[in-house]
């Protein structure tokens, strides 16, 4: 699948010069109007030079104008299959888990299109020297948030083992299967690796008391309760 011009121009448009947004306006607000138009019909309609266009089209295509255009083509299809498209009631499960695949594998291809090795590389460097990684995501990207957090972050064992010693309790929620196995003694001091935590505090807030509760349905059974605890 070719690069997503489309997502390149709307990602380079704030460090374009002021004749470059011209013709990628023509191209973003009207790519079917773009494709169709003969380069002096283009260089009118954006107000360029025919030249300007030549250009442009160089710097993102292999070639000249109807390089261009041939990529603005091959684009419009997949543009229909951007992310966050509406499915249709009428396609069938089959089709909107299809739909769904492609959403993904197009987004995939639009990061690899708008970056560089040079910049994946910095990237994955930024994160290996940090000191701190915070991982925040709303509605679908919650679910590649925690899909993350399972696979991908391991436990800092001389913390559980140091809390532990202290005689603190210590509730992880989320943790999945495979991280439950690579780490199971880690793991074995804590009073929970899953479900909903809740905390009761007494009504004079003397002490408390930890709620363990069953988060795979809605009714929330409580599964564990632990206390009470003494508030300092």
């Amino acid at each position: 699948m070719p690069a997503n011009i489309f997502a390149i121009l709307k990602a380079e448009y704030e460090y374009m010069s002021r004749v470059e947004r011209q013709i990628a306006d023509r191209i973003l607000n009207d790519p079917q109007g773009f494709v169709s138009s003969s380069l002096a019909e283009l260089a009118v309609s954006a107000e360029v030079s025919q030249g300007s266009i030549v250009n442009f089209s160089k710097k993102y295509s292999t070639g000249g104008f109807s390089a261009l255009k041939a990529v603005v083509t091959a684009c419009l299809k997949s543009e229909t299959d951007t992310p966050f498209a509406v499915i249709d009631k009428s396609q069938g499960v089959k089709a909107a888990m299809e739909l769904k695949i492609r959403e993904n594998m197009i987004a995939f291809q639009n990061t690899l299109a708008l970056n560089d090795e040079e910049t994946l590389k910095r990237v994955v460097d930024k994160i290996l020297s940090a000191k701190k990684i915070e991982i925040y995501g709303i509605f679908n990207s919650g679910i590649v948030a925690t899909s993350f957090y399972n696979r991908d972050i391991q436990p800092d064992k001389s913390k559980f083992d140091y809390l532990a010693e202290l005689g603190c309790q210590l509730y992880c929620t989320s943790v999945g299967e495979q991280q439950l196995k690579a780490d199971t003694k880690a793991y074995e001091k804590c009073a929970a690796t899953s479900g909903h935590i809740v905390i009761r505090v007494a009504p004079k807030g003397g002490s408390y008391m930890v709620y363990t509760l069953d988060d795979s349905d809605s009714k929330y059974r409580v599964t564990k309760i632990d206390g009470p605890f003494k508030c300092h």
